[in-house]
């Protein structure tokens, strides 16, 4: 399939210019969800690129662009990554792959419902569940196969796929020592243990964001990830 959108997102997808709605997606996101997007102006070193992995619409390389050099950001559903591209500012470097810890060709699962595609649950694992959903071929590649420097922030937002992900980045991480933000929901083959352990293993610390506070991972016995992991660099 070549085109995932439907009638309900052409009919939502707005009349404004895509730049300007960005910017309105972006306020919108800051007072209702991302709770972490308002914590990026303290975590984000200054001076540095920035990788947005899972970038959607590009929510995350709008807010990165204004604390960063760089951005690159990374997105294999082909309706958002023409969305990507033409919204994000002039900073922002795009790429229509998808990320992982082996390249190579593969398959992006797209959840559907009757009239509508869910493109914020795209994944390459197959999430079709009771709905089905639609398919289409991506390329895959790690990002330490990119010639990225100066990389201060990693943001990983992969529906299951953000241990492949850092897996992938393994020389990236160890050379530049990046802060990095991880979903870390338990959706696919790894738990969100494994992928904290994971970080811990590589020399970093863990918080998460609970009932609007920021708290040390392991450190509070009832701490729980609900969404979002930080890594910081030990």
């Amino acid at each position: 399939m070549s085109k995932l959108i439907s009638t309900y997102d052409a009919l939502r997808f707005p009349i404004l210019p895509k730049k300007t709605y960005l910017k309105y997606q972006a306020k919108r996101a800051t007072n209702r969800q991302e709770h972490e997007l308002a914590l990026l102006p303290h975590i984000v070193p200054r001076n540095c690129n920035a990788i947005d992995g899972g970038a959607h619409k590009g929510i995350y390389s709008y807010y990165l662009s204004k604390l960063c050099q760089n951005v690159e950001a990374f997105e294999p559903n082909p309706t958002m990554y023409n969305y990507l591209k033409a919204a994000v500012p002039k900073n922002v470097n795009t790429y229509e792959v998808a990320l992982s810890d082996k390249p190579g060709p593969a398959t992006f699962h797209l959840p559907t419902s009757p009239g509508r595609f869910h493109h914020t649950q795209g994944s390459l694992m197959d999430v079709s569940g009771d709905t089905g959903a639609a398919t289409i071929d991506v390329e895959v590649k790690t990002l330490d196969s990119y010639q990225l420097s100066n990389i201060g922030f990693l943001k990983l937002d992969l529906e299951g796929y953000e241990l492949p992900a850092l897996k992938g980045a393994a020389n990236l991480i160890e050379r530049d020592r990046p802060v990095v933000l991880a979903e870390a929901t338990g959706i696919g083959s790894s738990s969100p243990d494994e992928l904290v352990d994971y970080m811990l293993d590589s020399g970093y610390i863990a918080l998460v964001y609970n009932e609007g506070r920021l708290l040390h991972y392991g450190k509070n016995p009832n701490t729980k990830i609900t969404h979002n992991c930080i890594f910081l660099p030990e």
